[in-house]
């Protein structure tokens, strides 16, 4: 797994490794398209536990491009937005 760290979260935030671009994408648009519940419960069944599911869905923009804190433009696609330092998985 892919181990992610934010400045405002205790735990380290965990992407499985056999995630393509596309799952990336996919799993971005529902968690932007949905609400946040929806795309937690999405995660359960395909074995992710309740923190891991969390902790993507928390971190994932709601725009792209844009950090999900303090909309910046961000210049990384998967990681600190470089004013807040907060993760953000710009997918």
């Amino acid at each position: 797994m892919s181990v992610f760290e934010c400045r405002k979260c205790a735990l380290p935030i965990s992407v499985p490794d056999d995630w393509t671009v596309e799952k990336k994408v996919e799993t971005a648009s529902l968690i932007r398209k949905t609400s946040l519940v929806f795309a937690i419960q999405h995660f359960r069944p395909i074995g992710m536990d309740l923190t891991e599911a969390k902790g993507i869905s928390l971190h994932v923009t709601r725009e792209k491009g844009l950090c999900h804190h303090c909309k910046t433009e961000l210049v990384e696609y998967e990681g600190q937005c470089p004013k807040c330092k907060r993760l953000n998985l710009d997918w």
